[in-house]
């Protein structure tokens, strides 16, 4: 059940932030963020106990922390790829997405150990 809470608290808070071409994007790193949150949110019990109801008040956390850092890295310009001009836009915006998705990515990672 947080599995579901988590993507589409991070696809709505894209689509608050007018995103809307992101919005997908923002709930699969807001799932990728939480499903890496994972060991530490059961503290060394069942490994699948926080993808149930127990974990909603964590996924709805990750799920609106996790699109906003990605939502605002992807508005810097240096982690843009620039494409040709004969690239479909659909190539560029995904690839244009990868940088600020590795980073949020490596930041929910260095949470973990903590």
């Amino acid at each position: 059940m947080s599995v579901y809470v988590v993507f589409f608290f991070g696809f709505y808070t894209a689509k608050a932030y007018d995103k809307e071409d992101k919005a997908l994007l923002a709930g699969a790193m807001a799932l990728a963020s939480f499903i890496m949150l994972r060991p530490i949110l059961a503290g060394g019990t069942d490994p699948y106990k926080f993808l149930g109801s127990g974990g909603i008040l964590p996924a709805m956390i990750v799920g609106l922390t996790a699109p906003l850092v990605f939502l605002k890295l992807t508005d810097v310009d240096a982690f843009k790829i620039k494409m040709p001009p004969g690239v479909p836009p659909i190539v560029g915006l995904s690839l244009g997405a990868l940088f600020p998705f590795a980073i949020t990515l490596l930041i929910f990672g260095l949470v973990q150990p903590l």
